[in-house]
């Protein structure tokens, strides 16, 4: 992701950031929409393990 960018560098700076993505044009919304699928089902797994051990030592 971040050879998206000049120099391989994304800004600090959020909006300087945005500006950059926005300047794609939708070039990368696939990549964008497939990154965000795969962190979102990682959290949820992480979640539900989480959740699980919590459960477990209220039960024990």
């Amino acid at each position: 992701m971040n050879e998206l960018f000049p120099n391989g560098n994304p800004p600090k700076d959020i909006d300087e950031r945005n500006e950059e993505i926005d300047s794609w044009d939708g070039q990368y919304n696939d990549l964008f929409e497939e990154l965000d699928k795969k962190f979102y089902n990682e959290q949820q797994e992480t979640l539900e393990i989480k959740l699980d051990k919590v459960v477990k030592r209220l039960i024990n």
